[in-house]
């Protein structure tokens, strides 16, 4: 019966980091690059974009599918990087839980 409440008070902790870890989300800002920088994207935890660069360069081009795609890419690449802080974030609650 200890165990049993033993596992309790860890899923209470746990529940409470996991908690924590998710009100930092809000706090992760990542920039995503594309076209070696000419394009940068920058977003929030919850994949809110912030703001977006756009080098002055790509627009005397007029090669509005290219632009496109860099965004794209910049995007993706912003994505990828708020993804990885938040599993860096969420890992001591994982390896916590696995310890269960």
């Amino acid at each position: 019966m200890d165990n049993f409440f033993s596992s309790l008070k860890n899923m209470h902790t746990i529940k409470e980091k996991l908690e924590e870890v998710q009100d930092s989300f809000s706090s992760i800002e990542e920039v995503g690059f594309s076209g070696g920088g000419l394009v940068k994207v920058k977003l929030a935890g919850n994949m809110t974009m912030l703001s977006i660069e756009i080098d002055p360069s790509l627009l005397e081009s007029k090669d509005v599918k290219m632009l496109q795609d860099l965004i794209v890419a910049a995007y993706a690449n912003a994505a990828e990087k708020v993804n990885e802080s938040m599993r860096e974030q969420i890992a001591p609650i994982s390896a916590a839980i696995k310890g269960l």
